[in-house]
């Protein structure tokens, strides 16, 4: 794996990370279990669909559903009631 510089410093990291902090203190053991679990399986997912279809990973996410893309209109006008679409 290529590790990438953190800042400044000497230190280097992976390029993709999962911050754990919350593991230990805000959910059990089986929960930090199942999460953990479902990273490994996304990542596994992730490396087996850019080795059969790596233009597909590239051009991700191809089915995330937007409704308001305006960050400022979104600001403004609220949308306080949820409607399913």
């Amino acid at each position: 794996m290529d590790l990438c510089r953190l800042g400044q410093s000497d230190l280097r990291i992976a390029p993709l990370m999962l911050g754990g902090n919350v593991f230990g203190w805000n959910v059990d053991q089986a929960t930090s279990s199942a999460l953990l679990d479902a990273f490994i399986d996304a990542m596994i997912s992730i490396a087996h669909e850019i080795e059969t279809d790596p233009q597909m990973v590239k051009n991700a996410p191809y089915n995330t559903r937007t409704s308001r893309v305006d960050e400022v209109t979104a600001a403004r006008k609220p949308v306080l009631r949820w409607k399913p679409a």
